[in-house]
């Protein structure tokens, strides 16, 4: 990854070879034109090789997007850019100078106003300077990275510009130099990269806005007069000035030299054009003696090897997932294949069906009149397994058409038979598949977190067990049910997040909840004395009601809170994030809001849980003359319950889960 060193160094270089000379005409500097690294000039407290304002917010990009694991947080960025001004971070001598108005205005009003980082940039006309564009860089050498598409980059450069500069002459200047590099990084080819920029689509630009890069985008720029290239601070301007740099000079010193000698706005103009000349003709072919004159290195290399480390890292974890993937796949076919042919490790006899014929038909009727119709079928098959492996077996088979008691089954399917009779279908090979199908949706959306989900499944299964086994030891099962859900918390919550404060908050606010739903539930059952509610469905137990009923309905509410209490803290510790002054008023306003959208659809995902679980013999009943209500309150009262249950689980673990998170997050902060 040579390139990131060949042109964030000949940006430096660009830079620190423009920041003596800035302001400075183009007529005093023709005639005493400037050829190598000098210091003491503009800023006569400036030695030579210090880099400026373009430098640091560059670095400052670079860094952010490397300390964030390969990505883009932009109020991550805007953080660094307030340390570079308060604490003089990222410079190359402890100095902070030339700041540009657009971009102190902005820092100001994202310190001081809190607003939202993208939201910062100026917007006025007179607010397109080059601010932006001087440190788009580290943005182009993401989207090469990340293999952005033109929607994809332009999105990414909006958000970014807008930082400081959010002016739509801004943005579509940046989109320029970006899709230039990123075509420079594919083509090798100056000239053609630039042809490429003419041939891209712009118009979800203004026309107004279109025309002023008109000159780049419709002409070519490298025809024009030296004495129709200006080079002050307006973006358009230093962006023809760097391209007509480029297209003009054939080696990276000289591409430095003429750019600097244009005069005005030297030190943006010099590292622009320093990042391109770089990245064309490489770190070895800069200029030796200005590499070396160059303040800070050790900082720039850090910054620079930091962001290859990443890409690399990211890049190799990008192929271990690949590697997993195709992994799980080959493991997914070979144990398909394997199921497939297990007949082998059964004892009962496996059919496999080759034939299917209709023997006979008739129809029978109910007391209530309806009609099912039912099949007599000869199915012919070939014996797969035990020792009479191979034979041919006839069997006759009665099909009913609504299949309630009866299974419809095709050629090729296996069937387990015993005494002439089909006993069942195997059902193992579509059980794997869709086992199959599970876990490699799990992977490619969660990845690692999603196939670590089924380890906490796992474990909790194992758990839930010895819990059974400990109730027929003798141990209240209640007591097991608090104590498991303590345990199910824990491990479902710290493998899905990890081990930080918002999953603290989780599983404090989980615990919290479900032990006050217990209580009011324990409160309400021995009020009512169970009336109210029909237990049909627990008749056949031969244990006390209470011993069941009431850690049944704990254990049912455990995974609607924590699926609210993790959404809630996950919310409030994005939040305090994004703005770390953000007062306690507006977090509890921000998580009523959020409790809103989720409250109704965790209480429907919980209803219709419910509903499903019933649902077949709902249909039965209703098909065989039961009424609605009749049904609802002999075989139903129980799963409402158990809804009620989770729907107040999930409405108290909102408030619970917010003040939790609020209290660990801001707990050493003043709430203003």
């Amino acid at each position: 990854m040579s390139y990131i060193k060949d042109t964030i160094y000949g940006f430096v270089i660009g830079d620190a070879m423009g920041v003596p000379i800035e302001f400075k005409s183009r007529e005093s500097l023709s005639n005493s034109p400037i050829t190598t690294m000098t210091g003491y000039g503009t800023y006569f407290y400036i030695p030579e090789g210090v880099w400026s304002d373009d430098t640091s917010m560059t670095l400052a990009t670079l860094d952010s997007i490397a300390k964030c694991n390969g990505k883009i947080d932009y109020k991550d960025i805007i953080e660094r850019f307030t340390n570079w001004v308060k604490h003089a971070e990222y410079t190359a001598t402890n100095e902070v100078f030339d700041i540009g108005i657009t971009t102190k205005y902005a820092l100001r009003k994202y310190m001081e106003e809190n607003e939202e980082p993208t939201k910062c940039g100026g917007t006025k006309i007179g607010d397109n300077g080059n601010g932006s564009l001087m440190r788009m860089l580290p943005i182009a050498l993401y989207c090469h990275y990340k293999k952005t598409n033109d929607k994809e980059t332009l999105e990414i450069v909006k958000n970014a510009s807008s930082l400081t500069h959010a002016h739509e002459q801004s943005i579509m200047g940046c989109y320029i130099y970006v899709k230039y590099i990123l075509n420079l990084l594919t083509t090798k080819d100056k000239i053609k990269s630039y042809e490429m920029i003419k041939k891209l689509d712009y118009n979800i630009f203004k026309e107004e806005t279109k025309k002023v890069y008109s000159r780049i985008i419709e002409k070519n720029i490298s025809e024009e007069n030296i004495n129709d290239i200006k080079s002050n601070g307006y973006i358009v301007y230093t962006l023809e000035a760097v391209l007509w740099t480029i297209l003009n000079t054939s080696t990276y010193d000289e591409a430095i030299i003429r750019s600097i000698n244009l005069g005005e706005d030297t030190d943006t103009i010099g590292a622009i054009t320093g990042s391109i000349a770089g990245l064309i003709y490489g770190y070895d072919k800069i200029n030796k003696e200005w590499i070396n004159k160059l303040k800070n290195k050790e900082l720039l290399n850090n910054i620079i090897n930091n962001f290859e480390t990443t890409i690399k890292w990211k890049d190799k974890n990008m192929n271990k997932k690949r590697i997993i993937l195709i992994i799980l796949i080959l493991l997914s076919i070979i144990s398909m294949i394997f199921i497939y042919n297990d007949d082998f490790i059964y004892k009962n006899k496996i059919l496999k069906i080759t034939k299917i014929e209709n023997i006979k038909e008739e129809i029978s009727t109910n007391d209530l009149g309806i009609k099912e119709k039912y099949i007599t079928k000869k199915i012919t098959g070939i014996i797969t397994n035990t020792k009479d492996k191979g034979k041919k077996e006839t069997i006759e088979y009665e099909e009913s058409t609504s299949s309630v008691v009866t299974d419809k089954y095709k050629v090729n399917d296996k069937v387990f038979i015993s005494d002439k009779n089909i006993t069942g279908l195997k059902r193992d090979f579509y059980i794997c598949l869709m086992l199959i199908i599970f876990i490699l949706s799990l992977f490619i959306v969660g990845e690692i977190n999603g196939i670590l989900s089924i380890s906490s499944v796992i474990i909790n299964s194992i758990i839930f067990y010895i819990g059974l086994l400990l109730y027929f030891k003798g141990i209240n099962l209640l007591f097991l049910c608090v104590i498991e859900s303590v345990i199910f918390s824990i491990i479902s919550i710290y493998i899905a997040g990890g081990i930080n404060k918002k999953t603290n908050a989780a599983i404090i606010s989980t615990i919290i909840t479900s032990l006050f739903v217990l209580l009011l539930t324990i409160i309400v059952v021995k009020f009512t004395n169970y009336k109210g509610i029909n237990f049909n469905e627990l008749s056949f137990l031969t244990v006390p009601l209470e011993h069941i009923i009431i850690p049944e309905l704990f254990i049912g509410i455990l995974g609607a809170c924590m699926d609210v209490s993790m959404t809630i803290s996950s919310s409030i510790k994005e939040l305090i994030d994004k703005n770390p002054k953000i007062n306690k008023r507006s977090l509890i306003k921000s998580s009523k809001e959020i409790g809103k959208d989720i409250m109704s659809t965790m209480s429907n995902v919980l209803f219709f849980t419910y509903i499903c679980s019933e649902l077949p013999l709902f249909i039965l009943a209703l098909r065989n003359g039961f009424s609605f209500t009749n049904f609802i309150s002999t075989n139903f009262s129980l799963e409402i319950s158990r809804f009620l249950v989770g729907s107040i689980g999930i409405i108290l673990a909102i408030p619970v889960s917010t003040y939790v998170s609020i209290k660990l997050f801001k707990r050493s902060t003043k709430w203003i």
